[in-house]
């Protein structure tokens, strides 16, 4: 018996010509029907007593099976409640007598109820349009609780074709997509080529090396997805260097406990002999105590090896690194300012340079009038 064909809670079929809907099952002792035309009307039988009478019923697979732990969810709860209110004038409130006068059927319409329904509603996470909430009552008049929480709580169908495939192929494509992450970049083609002959290698003469190219393409594409298999290699093994964890915020309470590295543009315009640049700002910061370790100011993106020396900056005291005596003198130097009869100027930096863990420019400075 196909998927389609197997019962499941929202069924609906004919019992002595009237339509019920299967809403709950007790297994192996007893089944609760809801009828179709009157929702407050329900059935129990025993559950071989529904298997006879039940035997070809069909639903929608988009309906859940069943409620999502021991009920369903509280939103549907709610508008299953207030849909019968609007529509049957059956009261909320269990221990209630008699239904509200504003949902009464004896003295309103059902547009009245409607109306009052849609007004109570408004500014609520229940609140609906009209045509929405007719909707909701048609779905639940032809699927009870389950289809209204299939329609309240849609899930898309991920399709996963590779869930079906014989996991010897799927350890082959495996492979062939790890190594890839440290090769230059290559084709999906030549993938599907490379792990063709890997099963017409190791698995001779069996179906499976019969595969046809579109599905194995298709099994390549979904096996790839998130290691950038066929993208930039520079993306790949970045990818690849991450922590094979989830990331996590959390605080830190001791110095040095932990530390974040950053690089931002400057909103400073520098020009050296041939361009006009903004420089990019690399600090080190102590989360605990939010003081900055280390910095420096680079011309072009820094890379790795410039992060290695900001390191090393932060980890050895700046009196023990060579030549420190001239950074610290360079890194008090101030620049000469311009005359006061000087209109607008410009200050052109020529020789820039880094010494010890503070930024300085002291090659020389020529100050012209703009």
């Amino acid at each position: 018996m196909s998927d389609e064909k197997k019962l499941k809670l929202g069924d609906t079929f004919d019992i002595d010509g009237e339509s019920w809907v299967w809403v709950h099952i007790i297994p192996g002792l007893e089944v609760k029907l809801r009828s179709e035309s009157a929702p407050d009307r329900h059935l129990i039988m025993s559950v071989d007593e529904f298997l006879l009478q039940a035997g070809t019923a069909q639903r929608d697979r988009i309906v859940s099976l069943r409620p999502d732990g021991d009920a369903w969810p509280t939103d549907v709860c709610d508008m299953e409640a207030h849909l019968l209110e609007a529509f049957t004038g059956k009261p909320m409130d269990p221990l209630a007598s008699a239904p509200r006068a504003q949902y009464d059927p004896a003295l309103t319409t059902q547009n009245a109820r409607v109306d009052a329904k849609l007004l109570e509603l408004k500014g609520t996470s229940l609140g609906r349009a009209r045509s929405t909430f007719h909707l909701l009552w048609k779905t639940y008049q032809q699927g009870g609780a389950a289809g209204l929480n299939a329609r309240m709580h849609r899930k898309g169908e991920q399709r996963l074709a590779i869930s079906r495939a014989d996991p010897r192929l799927v350890t082959i494509i495996d492979r062939f997509l790890d190594r890839q992450t440290d090769k230059s970049t290559s084709s999906k083609r030549r993938c599907a080529v490379l792990v063709r002959r890997a099963l017409e290698t190791t698995y001779p003469g069996d179906p499976l090396c019969e595969i046809k190219a579109r599905t194995l393409q298709g099994y390549i594409n979904e096996r790839a997805a998130g290691r950038y298999s066929f993208d930039k290699a520079t993306t790949r093994r970045n990818t690849d260097n991450s922590p094979k964890r989830q990331y996590y915020s959390g605080a830190a309470y001791q110095l040095g406990e932990r530390c974040e590295i950053d690089s931002t543009k400057l909103d400073v315009l520098v020009w050296d002999e041939n361009s006009e640049f903004r420089p990019t700002l690399t600090v080190l910061l102590d989360v605990a105590s939010r003081v900055p370790l280390a910095w420096a100011i680079h011309a072009d993106s820094p890379g790795g090896f410039d992060h290695a020396l900001l390191l090393a900056r932060a980890v050895i005291g700046r009196k023990a690194v060579p030549g420190s005596g001239a950074a610290t003198l360079a890194g008090s130097a101030t620049l000469p300012g311009p005359p006061p009869s000087f209109g607008p100027v410009a200050v052109r930096v020529v020789g820039f340079q880094l010494m010890g863990a503070l930024p300085s420019v002291v090659d020389r400075c020529e100050v012209s009038e703009r």
